[in-house]
Protein backbone atom coordinates (compact mmCIF):
# COMPACT_ATOMS: atom_id res chain seq x y z
CA UNK A 1 0.00 0.00 0.00
CA UNK A 2 1.19 3.64 -0.88
CA UNK A 3 1.66 5.92 1.87
CA UNK A 4 0.71 9.76 1.45
CA UNK A 5 -0.42 12.48 2.97
CA UNK A 6 -3.92 12.71 3.40
CA UNK A 7 -5.86 15.93 1.98
CA UNK A 8 -9.00 15.46 2.13
CA UNK A 9 -11.58 14.46 4.41
CA UNK A 10 -15.46 14.30 4.54
CA UNK A 11 -17.53 11.55 7.54
CA UNK A 12 -20.91 10.24 7.48
CA UNK A 13 -23.15 7.75 8.38
CA UNK A 14 -23.95 4.33 6.86
CA UNK A 15 -26.92 2.81 9.21
CA UNK A 16 -25.54 2.73 12.65
CA UNK A 17 -21.75 2.75 11.40
CA UNK A 18 -19.88 6.41 11.15
CA UNK A 19 -17.58 6.67 8.40
CA UNK A 20 -14.69 8.63 7.09
CA UNK A 21 -13.40 8.77 3.08
CA UNK A 22 -9.93 9.99 2.62
CA UNK A 23 -8.46 11.38 -0.71
CA UNK A 24 -4.95 11.16 -0.79
CA UNK A 25 -1.94 13.20 -2.41
CA UNK A 26 -1.48 10.08 -4.68
CA UNK A 27 -4.90 10.55 -6.03
CA UNK A 28 -6.08 7.41 -4.01
CA UNK A 29 -9.33 7.30 -1.93
CA UNK A 30 -10.08 5.01 1.04
CA UNK A 31 -12.78 4.43 3.36
CA UNK A 32 -12.47 4.34 7.24
CA UNK A 33 -15.16 2.87 10.07
CA UNK A 34 -15.21 5.67 12.86
CA UNK A 35 -15.09 3.99 16.35
CA UNK A 36 -14.82 5.62 19.79
CA UNK A 37 -11.30 5.47 20.35
CA UNK A 38 -9.71 3.83 16.51
CA UNK A 39 -10.31 3.74 13.18
CA UNK A 40 -9.87 0.96 10.82
CA UNK A 41 -9.65 0.75 7.05
CA UNK A 42 -12.48 -0.80 5.13
CA UNK A 43 -12.02 -0.41 1.62
CA UNK A 44 -9.04 1.36 -0.38
CA UNK A 45 -6.97 3.02 -0.43
CA UNK A 46 -8.38 2.94 -4.56
CA UNK A 47 -6.75 4.80 -7.35
CA UNK A 48 -9.50 7.85 -7.85
CA UNK A 49 -7.64 11.01 -9.18
CA UNK A 50 -4.13 12.17 -11.03
CA UNK A 51 -2.14 15.01 -10.60
CA UNK A 52 0.20 16.67 -9.09
CA UNK A 53 -1.71 17.06 -5.51
CA UNK A 54 -4.21 14.25 -6.04
CA UNK A 55 -7.57 14.05 -4.51
CA UNK A 56 -8.11 18.08 -3.35
CA UNK A 57 -12.03 17.98 -2.10
CA UNK A 58 -14.21 14.98 -0.91
CA UNK A 59 -18.07 15.16 0.36
CA UNK A 60 -20.19 12.28 1.79
CA UNK A 61 -23.77 12.30 1.90
CA UNK A 62 -27.14 10.09 1.21
CA UNK A 63 -28.62 10.13 -1.70
CA UNK A 64 -32.03 8.10 -1.34
CA UNK A 65 -30.86 5.24 0.15
CA UNK A 66 -26.93 4.88 -1.08
CA UNK A 67 -24.06 6.36 0.80
CA UNK A 68 -22.68 8.88 -1.68
CA UNK A 69 -18.71 10.08 -1.84
CA UNK A 70 -18.00 13.03 -4.29
CA UNK A 71 -14.27 13.76 -5.00
CA UNK A 72 -12.98 16.30 -6.74
CA UNK A 73 -9.06 16.22 -8.01
CA UNK A 74 -6.03 18.35 -9.01
CA UNK A 75 -6.84 16.70 -12.57
CA UNK A 76 -10.27 18.69 -12.75
CA UNK A 77 -12.46 16.19 -12.72
CA UNK A 78 -14.95 14.40 -10.21
CA UNK A 79 -15.22 11.35 -9.70
CA UNK A 80 -18.65 9.67 -7.85
CA UNK A 81 -18.14 6.55 -5.31
CA UNK A 82 -20.90 4.85 -3.44
CA UNK A 83 -20.41 2.38 -0.39
CA UNK A 84 -21.14 -1.38 -1.31
CA UNK A 85 -20.77 -4.02 1.11
CA UNK A 86 -18.45 -2.57 2.85
CA UNK A 87 -16.27 -0.97 0.15
CA UNK A 88 -16.12 2.18 -2.19
CA UNK A 89 -16.89 1.58 -5.32
CA UNK A 90 -16.40 3.79 -7.85
CA UNK A 91 -19.25 4.56 -10.17
CA UNK A 92 -19.56 6.08 -13.44
CA UNK A 93 -21.77 9.42 -13.42
CA UNK A 94 -23.32 12.42 -14.43
CA UNK A 95 -20.35 14.44 -13.64
CA UNK A 96 -18.73 16.04 -15.93
CA UNK A 97 -14.64 16.78 -15.90
CA UNK A 98 -14.26 20.51 -14.80
CA UNK A 99 -11.35 21.22 -16.35
CA UNK A 100 -9.39 23.32 -13.86
CA UNK A 101 -8.14 21.83 -10.54
CA UNK A 102 -11.41 21.55 -7.83
CA UNK A 103 -11.04 23.77 -5.03
CA UNK A 104 -14.79 22.36 -3.53
CA UNK A 105 -16.88 19.86 -3.39
CA UNK A 106 -20.77 19.62 -2.10
CA UNK A 107 -23.81 16.85 -2.33
CA UNK A 108 -27.72 18.08 -1.93
CA UNK A 109 -30.32 16.09 -0.18
CA UNK A 110 -31.88 16.47 -3.84
CA UNK A 111 -29.42 14.14 -5.78
CA UNK A 112 -26.82 16.70 -7.27
CA UNK A 113 -23.42 17.57 -6.45
CA UNK A 114 -22.04 21.41 -6.62
CA UNK A 115 -18.06 21.32 -7.96
CA UNK A 116 -16.06 24.87 -7.22
CA UNK A 117 -12.84 25.33 -9.27
CA UNK A 118 -11.46 28.48 -10.31
CA UNK A 119 -13.34 29.14 -13.21
CA UNK A 120 -16.96 28.79 -11.34
CA UNK A 121 -19.69 26.54 -10.26
CA UNK A 122 -20.97 22.94 -11.77
CA UNK A 123 -24.19 21.67 -11.20
CA UNK A 124 -25.15 17.96 -11.65
CA UNK A 125 -27.38 15.28 -11.07
CA UNK A 126 -26.08 12.00 -9.47
CA UNK A 127 -27.04 9.09 -9.87
CA UNK A 128 -25.65 5.86 -7.32
CA UNK A 129 -28.40 3.25 -8.53
CA UNK A 130 -26.56 2.95 -11.64
CA UNK A 131 -23.96 0.59 -10.41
Amino acid sequence: MTRSLVRAVAVGQVGDQMVAVTGGGDGTVALWRVGQDRLALASGPQPGHRGVLGVRTVAVGQVGDQMVAVTGGDDGATQLWRQRSGRLVSLPSDLIPVGSPLVAVALLPAGKALAWCLDGVLTAAISPQRA
